[in-house]
């Protein structure tokens, strides 16, 4: 009796303890192909184990939607025109449709390039920021022209991407890549920029000696300085305080 007693207390013990191992290995905060958190233990050997993934993307990767007929000119001086055209901000290339076949040009064999907003036709110019420097540093990434005179007026689209991973079930999971746009705005001297600040004082360095009649251009037309049209106003006014005083 005494042996009946110590065998089934020997066997419950060992069953306790391998369901508690078993529950380690279930919560085990492994890893499996893909990146993402699993807390069901996977198992190399078995597909069975691995989670559904879903793969979703949210906000704009590049600078307009809509593709664009324009040409490209290229550091080689060979042009790309004729073609559709889209800008991707995430890697920084050209779209280039090509009998429905899309081609990439990067961004370090660009040296301008233009396209044709329908249905008003208007153009819009852009540089490679590549070729001008910002504190003695190259600015990684393309530009808009958005001023002609002496001194001009740029503007720059960025994208900032982030990943959210989440699990939605006991099998599946889902992937959110985010993409948030950033606009900044440069004043443009020769190859030369100056970032422009939001906030109007902050500025007053940008224009030296016209600096006051500049700001007071900007107070009393209501200039918010991150609205691209408005700063377009204040450049027309600043290039024509330089023109007159020539």
């Amino acid at each position: 009796m005494n042996y009946t007693c110590k065998y089934l207390s020997l066997f419950v013990l060992i069953s306790i303890a391998s369901l508690f191992e078993v529950q380690a290995q279930y919560f085990s905060p492994g890893f499996y192909p893909g990146g993402y958190y699993n807390r069901y233990g996977y198992n190399p050997s078995g597909l069975m184990n691995m989670p559904l993934v879903t793969y979703e993307k949210k906000g704009n990767l590049f600078w307009d939607k809509e593709w664009k007929v324009g040409r490209v000119v290229l550091k080689s001086d060979k042009v790309v025109e004729g073609y559709k055209l889209m800008y991707d901000l995430g890697n920084n290339q050209m779209l280039v449709m090509v009998n429905n076949d899309i081609k990439t040009l990067p961004l370090k064999q660009i040296k301008y390039f233009e396209w044709v907003h329908e249905p008003d036709k208007n153009v819009s110019f852009f540089v490679n920021g590549l070729d001008y420097t910002v504190d003695g540093v190259g600015l990684v990434g393309i530009c808009e022209v958005l001023t002609t005179g002496k001194v001009q007026l740029f503007m720059k689209k960025d994208v900032d991407i982030s990943r959210d991973n989440y699990l939605s079930g006991y099998y599946s999971a889902r992937s959110v890549e985010r993409a948030s746009s950033r606009v900044e705005f440069y004043m443009a001297q020769g190859n030369h920029l100056f970032p422009i600040s939001k906030k109007a004082k902050e500025n007053t360095e940008l224009f030296g000696e016209y600096a006051d009649d500049v700001l007071k251009f900007a107070k009393s037309n209501k200039i918010k300085w991150k609205k691209p049209e408005d700063l377009v106003k204040v450049f027309d006014y600043y290039n024509s305080l330089i023109k007159d005083a020539e």
